[in-house]
């Protein structure tokens, strides 16, 4: 091989190392993103946990008049889990 043709290959794999440098960090960023969106979605169902339990504590009168309100809360707290997620993930 001429020389500029290991000088070339020589190029071709710092930049190859670099690239990898760069992927290397971006995943790591990215599964620690994954394990902080993990925790806020653990936080999320425990909180609707804690509200269901609360709800079958309550008296059942009250329950049949909150029951619609809360159960879309809880529809809307796992929709906003969702999106935030979606965030973490994309972003």
């Amino acid at each position: 091989m001429s020389e500029d043709k290991v000088c070339f290959k020589a190029e071709q794999i710092v930049a190859l190392k670099e690239d990898v440098k760069l992927m290397k960090a971006e995943v790591k960023e990215l599964q620690q993103n994954v394990a902080e969106t993990a925790v806020y979605v653990k936080q999320i169902f425990d909180r609707i946990n804690d509200l269901k339990e609360l709800f079958k504590a309550t008296n059942h009168e009250t329950n049949q008049a909150w029951q619609p309100v809360m159960l879309e809360l809880i529809k809307m707290m796992g929709i906003v889990a969702a999106v935030i997620a979606g965030i973490k993930i994309v972003g």
